[in-house]
């Protein structure tokens, strides 16, 4: 069969983690993993979850339970891989289990490269891009953030909009750097080497994600902007009919992003 790739999204990333694991740890007949892909895993937490034993009706529930928690696992050195690509989403109640699982692989050993991304859209693309500010600006401790990627934004125009208050209820008016890109005076820090923005034709946020594509490249940051239109699609298209064929080539898009050294 060759080599392949195991992905999972939440409890799946978890399950895809254990595969790769076991792989590396006794081997597989007939087949190699080249990579493992992470997308917000639901990991254990030291609280008890009442929902794990549902998830994973075969383990244990407790924390200590290697298949729930990777650094109670005495092989995760041995990751049957050479790369892992983990993913958070930055409003994500699990994000901080995403996080913790990059701190954990990057200290047990293992030998491969681990690349760590956020990623949102719409509000949560605003969200995503504050926290890789406040990153750059301040420091993020034990991560690494390899990327942002930012699609169909929702930043503020000149004029007030009655929705912002509930979006960003802490939010300090126009000129907050949490809605506006540019009043950021550590817009030049952002703490990543690559952005990839994306906005759909269609859209009515389009123009402000033209807007912060300018803001960006006039900035001083020294990193480098892919820029992507979704011809004919309007807000978040690929989030209610991801298997067209626009969604799969952003998909595509975002593969060969993620992928770039």
């Amino acid at each position: 069969m060759g080599r392949i790739f195991l992905a999972g999204e939440s409890a799946g990333g978890t399950i895809a983690h254990n595969i790769a694991v076991r792989a590396g740890a006794t081997g597989t007949a007939g087949f190699g993993v080249r990579g493992l892909i992470i997308m917000h895993p639901y990991f254990a937490n030291e609280e008890p979850d009442k929902l794990i034993k549902y998830i994973y009706p075969t383990c244990s529930g407790l924390f200590e339970d290697p298949i729930l928690n990777p650094e109670a696992d005495p092989d995760l050195s041995k990751l049957g891989c050479s790369r892992v690509f983990v993913c958070v989403g930055e409003q994500d109640w699990l994000k901080p289990r995403g996080v913790g699982y990059y701190e954990i692989l990057k200290r047990s050993g293992y030998g491969g490269t681990v690349e760590f991304v956020e990623t949102e859209e719409s509000a949560g693309a605003n969200l995503a891009h504050y926290v890789a500010v406040r990153a750059g600006a301040t420091g993020l401790v034990g991560v690494k953030l390899n990327g942002l990627i930012m699609l169909h934004s929702y930043f503020v125009t000149s004029e007030p909009e009655a929705i912002m208050p509930y979006l960003y209820p802490t939010c300090s008016g126009l000129d907050d750097p949490l809605l506006n890109p540019g009043a950021d005076p550590d817009l030049a820090k952002l703490g990543c080497p690559k952005v990839f923005l994306c906005v759909a034709e269609n859209d009515w946020l389009k123009q402000r994600g033209l807007d912060y594509y300018e803001m960006l490249k006039k900035s001083g940051w020294g990193g480098t902007v892919e820029f992507m239109e979704n011809e004919g699609e309007g807000h978040c298209f690929h989030l209610f009919n991801p298997t067209c064929e626009k969604a799969l080539d952003l998909f595509q898009a975002l593969e060969s992003f993620i992928n770039q050294k």
